[in-house]
């Protein structure tokens, strides 16, 4: 696959979130029983990362049971939405293994439910936008310290807003393509 240009996000997106259903529609996000409780625990989360830097077990364990739940009753194969639950899970807590303590718990469990929720595919999208958009975020911040030494220095970054950002991203270049 070459570069992706805003011509080609939309099928590239699409890419990651069909689901093979023979002749029904193939686009998982279209259904609001996946893509409402998704959204909203997204912005909760986000909500409550910025506020507290903290993302409630409340919020993540009862949404991984829903999205296991929500998979096993539309039927059909679940391996790739249980290997997005292991594949975000564990990259995410073997990254905050190696970096230290420096991705929390709450981001492992967020990432992990979105794997689970979105499948390994779209998963990895969401991981990976997330991360670009973070270190976007970040890089002025550094340049900023670089620049102005007495300047604030900021520690660390809630990552749920941007966990937000990118699922978003890609599920409404899925929805609207």
């Amino acid at each position: 696959m070459g570069a992706i240009d805003s011509y080609s996000l939309p099928i590239f997106a699409g890419k990651f979130l069909e689901r093979p259903r023979g002749e029904e529609e193939n686009n998982l996000f279209h259904s609001p029983l996946l893509l409402l409780p998704l959204l909203l625990i997204l912005a909760i989360s986000a909500c409550t990362d910025l506020r507290s830097r903290r993302i409630p077990d409340w919020l993540t364990l009862p949404g991984m049971a829903y999205f296991l739940l929500y998979h096993l009753a539309a039927g059909g194969p679940i391996g790739g939405y249980l290997a997005g639950f292991a594949l975000l899970g564990g990259t995410t807590l073997l990254l905050a293994v190696l970096t230290r303590g420096q991705i929390g718990g709450g981001d492992i469990k967020l990432f992990a439910l979105v794997g689970l929720a979105l499948g390994w595919e779209a998963g990895l999208a969401v991981l990976a936008g997330s991360t670009l958009i973070a270190a976007a975020f970040a890089l002025p911040l550094l340049v900023l310290r670089l620049v102005k030494p007495g300047w604030r220095r900021i520690r660390e970054l809630p990552m749920a807003p941007f966990i937000a950002v990118s699922a978003a991203t890609l599920m409404g270049a899925a929805v609207f393509m």
